[in-house]
């Protein structure tokens, strides 16, 4: 009976043996599925304490312990600093616990051991357990914690899963220590490439800004060259022609005292043969009479118009007089004297303001030029037809006047040698009319433009006069 009775005793507790060695299985098969967990979560956090943090949870399933701890190294000292401590209130017990086991080496010989080391407490009834926090070629840290002595197990299996956890813990605040210096790498690579790059900026539109200038400086540059050379030509132009006119005039003074006297000799015989008695009673004698004196008298004015080409106005001869008052004086001279091939009137147009300003000419030589270019004009207009002398408005220190008629306009492959001396295009004309024109406006610092209407008929005749006290044209 007793025999039975230890035999069941036995069976007993073989029973609550496996019982507990089952329970146990459970609990480690758990501890390594919350690992598993623990791990895969800890592998996303980039932040020391979050990942400190979840390592405590995952630590308190396996051993309940009182403190803990993570230390974590200063790279530029090696030395080893807390990190993590709960509770936060015993992180000068556990800071006093650590210096204890650096001075007696035993923190030393913990960093050289992957495994937990288990020391003895400062404190009466606890444990120090540490384990190094390393990766193979760095040690990151140390993992504190305290636990009841009662409550440790020497052989417990539970120690190879805290291995397994604080290695991954090392991995992963080694990991986050590099997205860390990836981080800031990056942040200063982009804080690099920003400032190069409004650098960059800036320097382009400095040169986008010195190229504007440039071209702008350039195209300056070419207008005023061009400006330049346009003057020079006028220049070099005018010199020409007064160089020209200068041997027309050495030409017709020599040539003027050899014609005159015949000429005038030739006009005084002439008129005596008008009084003959003969020439009288024989009026078929006097058209040749009249054509001979003509030809004459002709002569004796292309012979004036000669000198005139050869003197420049006299600069002491010129006044200010009111562009309103010579183009009226002409106008009234010029209607009242219609005669013969002279039937086109002339009309004044003019407005207030271009009344007032008063110009700087030879009021003699400005009326000869006014008379050439309205009696070309006639020449060219039908018979009847008005022509219109306008004023028109101040511009750039000088004042305008305006020949314009309804004629039949110049050819456009000549509207610039009409100026030129001896050129004409009308039967009969001398061709220095509109020359004397250019000689006297351009000896009165003034110029001459002319040009065809648009629309037409006819063209217009533009003199630029100075205007006095301006000192520019």
């Amino acid at each position: 009976m007793k025999e039975i009775e230890d035999g069941l005793h036995n069976m007993q507790e073989r029973i609550e043996y496996l019982e507990e060695a089952y329970r146990r299985i459970l609990e480690n098969l758990n501890m390594l599925i919350s690992s598993r967990e623990f791990v895969d979560d800890i592998t996303e956090i980039e932040d020391y304490v979050s990942i400190m943090a979840s390592a405590r949870s995952a630590i308190k399933h396996l051993f309940p312990f009182r403190e803990i701890a993570f230390l974590l190294t200063d790279e530029s000292d090696s030395s080893f600093h807390i990190s993590f401590c709960d509770p936060e209130s015993d992180r000068d017990a556990i800071q006093h616990e650590i210096d204890t086991k650096i001075a007696d080496m035993t923190f030393a010989w913990s960093l050289r051991q992957n495994r937990p080391v288990i020391a003895p407490s400062l404190r009466e009834g606890l444990t120090l357990i540490l384990h190094v926090l390393s990766t193979r070629p760095h040690t990151v840290g140390m993992f504190v914690g305290t636990i009841e002595t009662s409550a440790l197990n020497m052989n417990d299996p539970l120690f190879t899963l805290l291995t397994a956890i604080v290695q991954n813990v090392s991995y992963a605040i080694e990991s986050a220590k590099s997205y860390k210096i990836l981080r800031n790498w990056a942040s200063t690579l982009e804080q690099e490439v920003q400032k190069r790059t409004v650098l960059l900026q800036d320097e382009l539109e400095k040169r986008m800004k010195a190229e504007k200038e440039l071209r702008s400086l350039s195209e300056e540059l070419e207008l005023r060259v061009m400006e330049r050379t346009q003057e020079l030509k006028k220049v070099y132009d005018q010199l020409s022609n007064a160089k020209k006119l200068e041997a027309i005039g050495q030409l017709a003074g020599g040539v003027a005292h050899e014609v005159r006297n015949p000429l005038n000799a030739i006009l005084s015989i002439v008129e005596a043969l008008f009084l003959e008695t003969k020439i009288k009673e024989n009026p078929e004698y006097q058209p040749y009479i009249y054509h001979i004196r003509t030809q004459v008298n002709h002569l004796a004015r292309l012979m004036t118009d000669l000198l005139d080409l050869g003197k420049p106005v006299d600069a002491s001869n010129l006044i200010g007089v009111s562009l309103l008052d010579i183009c009226e004086s002409f106008i009234s001279s010029w209607n009242s004297g219609m005669t013969g091939r002279q039937q086109n009137a002339v009309r004044l147009v003019c407005s207030s303001a271009a009344a007032r300003p008063k110009v700087l000419v030879d009021s003699l030589r400005i009326q000869q030029v006014l008379f050439n270019l309205v009696d070309n004009a006639a020449q060219h207009s039908k018979s009847g037809t008005e022509i219109v002398l306008q004023i028109a408005d101040t511009e750039g220190g000088t004042s305008k006047v305006r020949i314009i008629d309804a004629g039949t306009g110049i050819p456009a492959d000549k509207i610039n040698r009409v100026t030129e001396p001896f050129f004409t295009m009308r039967k009969g004309g001398t061709g220095l009319g509109l020359a004397l024109v250019k000689h006297l406006v351009e000896s009165m610092g003034g110029e001459i433009n002319i040009w065809n209407n648009d629309p037409p008929p006819g063209c217009t005749a533009e003199v630029s006069l100075k205007i006095e006290g301006e000192t520019g044209a």
